[in-house]
């Protein structure tokens, strides 16, 4: 199944394969600190200009079947503080 998709200019493919691009930002998704979609185009991007790209970059970052980290956050603290609610019933109750 197709992760993401990454649509640049040739600044970008001049100095980096395909699937060297795709690699580095495989390696950023999965890192403990896990990197959004916005922060791989930048980091792609700066890595190009290391490379020595002297052509304009831009780079955009599709991500398919991707779930979204702010919304499982937003989540995951709403089911903490309905636990902490729940609990604090429970001690009320004695």
């Amino acid at each position: 199944m197709t992760e993401f998709g990454i649509i640049a200019t040739d600044g970008l493919w001049d100095v980096m394969a395909p699937q060297l691009a795709v690699n580095f930002v495989r390696k950023m998704l999965a890192a403990p600190r896990k990197a959004d979609l916005e922060e791989c185009s930048r980091e792609l991007v700066q890595e190009a200009l290391a490379r020595g790209s002297v052509d304009n970059i831009t780079c955009l970052i599709m991500g398919f079947h991707m779930q979204d980290k702010e919304k499982d956050k937003e989540k995951d603290k709403e089911k903490d503080k309905d636990k902490r609610e729940g609990e604090e019933e429970g001690e009320r109750k004695f």
